[in-house]
């Protein structure tokens, strides 16, 4: 017999019509700060109209509900608007691992079957690598500088909100984005996320810990990368985003930006309890550490609470149930908890028996 979490309200809008309701009510705050290029951030307010800029431009490319959309980049706030804007024509927003080679370029490409491709400067040449073989595909867009493809930045100067034209969509069937599965057990597989999935999945109470700036360096091409950004940003959180982990661009992030909370992978925390060196940085906005991803050890866990003086909090889930299904686990609940199911959520366990 299945579990449920309490019940939660969700309303019965579309992914990108929740969030921009969320977005217009923190205006010109600051909504995220790329921490790898000085200087560069974004207010909730351009995270709003450049999304829907993003979407009137796609629209006038004839994009439409149910084509297939990729975004192949490192993390950078220009994502935060981009996924938006996909979502808002209808379209399927689905992810490619920075990391991925030609070959597994091609698989991916192979299942979802994208019309359009949004890539950072680094990565055009692998996408260049593989077009030919790719008759699906239409357009390449460019995050950053071009001289041969159309840029994100050339975007938005011609796409025009006012043109915006509503979209049909249905939250409880209609799929959201394609995230891929880490492929742990194999080539990555495809999984398809609703608009009502995904919203009970940015509501989660996680980031309700602490109030102030949030740390993440989690791959936004990631579902649990997406769930920092949005789950954020509803909440009027200012989000400070990493490409990619380094121990002590955290320490310099939490200490310039007095963050309060840190989403980290469980490597992170082993590199945490190993350095000598956090004392050279004011780490004493810090008050909560959320890890996720993968089990931790109970020993790593008491070393960050001890030596940062801070909370730390866990969860469990899975790309293939929206991201969270269970959690926050904190220090009150028993070593090896998933914690309590997440609200909305619904959990069946079942007892596998394995001959020998």
């Amino acid at each position: 017999m299945p579990l449920y979490g309490r019940d939660v309200h969700i309303p019965g809008l579309s992914l990108h019509e929740f969030i921009w309701e969320k977005l217009q009510k923190f205006e010109n705050g600051i909504a995220i700060i790329d921490a790898c290029r000085e200087g560069n951030s974004i207010t909730y307010k351009e995270v709003f109209d450049r999304s829907r800029q993003c979407a009137a431009y796609l629209q006038g490319l004839g994009i439409s509900k149910g084509d297939f959309i990729s975004v192949f980049s490192e993390n950078g706030l220009e994502i935060a608007y981009i996924v938006l804007g996909i979502i808002a024509t209808g379209a399927v927003m689905t992810t490619c691992n920075r990391f991925s080679r030609e070959h597994e370029l091609l698989h991916e490409y192979g299942i979802s079957k994208p019309r359009v491709v949004f890539v950072d400067e680094e990565r055009v040449g692998r996408i260049e690598a593989v077009k030919e073989k790719l008759p699906c595909l239409e357009h390449i867009f460019v995050i950053g500088r071009s001289k041969i493809y159309t840029t994100v930045d050339e975007i938005l100067v011609e796409g025009k909100a006012e043109s915006l034209k509503n979209v049909d969509i249905d939250p409880q069937n209609d799929v959201a984005m394609a995230p891929y599965s880490s492929g742990t057990t194999g080539l990555p597989k495809c999984v398809l996320a609703t608009h009502r999935g995904l919203l009970l999945a940015i509501q989660t109470p996680f980031f309700s810990w602490t109030r102030g700036p949030i740390y993440s360096d989690r791959a936004m091409y990631h579902a649990s990368g997406f769930l920092c950004v949005f789950g954020n940003l509803i909440i009027g959180r200012k989000i400070i985003i990493e490409k990619e982990f380094v121990l002590e661009n955290m320490f310099r992030d939490i200490e310039k930006y007095q963050v309060t909370l840190a989403v980290c992978f469980p490597p992170t925390v082993i590199e945490m309890i190993n350095v000598n060196n956090q004392d050279s940085y004011n780490l004493s906005s810090l008050k909560c550490v959320l890890c996720a991803g993968a089990s931790i050890a109970p020993f790593a866990i008491e070393q960050v609470r001890k030596r940062y003086g801070v909370t730390f909090i866990s969860g469990y889930g899975m790309t293939e149930a929206s991201t969270i299904s269970c959690g926050p686990i904190t220090e009150t609940d028993p070593i090896g908890a998933v914690g309590k199911i997440e609200p909305g959520m619904g959990v069946k366990a079942s007892s596998i028996l394995y001959e020998s």
